[in-house]
């Protein structure tokens, strides 16, 4: 299974909603590891106690090799 599988079975498992926090432990990744970008099937949304929280998302079915990373420059900044 693939790194976004991984996530996205967390994610079915505990009603589509889980702390990044929990998917980097229960994968033993960094928060840097978790992939980001478009139809990747997941949200990274910030929450009132200010911890980010990854909801699940239409783009499950997409494959691992269509989602799109977002461009970043060196500075951090997207350019894409």
């Amino acid at each position: 299974m693939s790194l976004r599988e991984d996530i996205i079975e967390i994610l079915q498992k505990n009603n589509g909603s889980v702390s990044e926090e929990y998917v980097c432990n229960k994968l033993n990744i960094e928060i840097k590891d978790v992939p980001y970008g478009y139809k990747v099937g997941w949200s990274r949304c910030l929450q009132p106690d200010q911890t980010f929280h990854l909801f699940i998302n239409g783009d499950i079915d997409t494959p691992d090799k269509e989602y799109i990373m977002p461009n970043f420059n060196e500075t951090g900044k997207c350019c894409s």
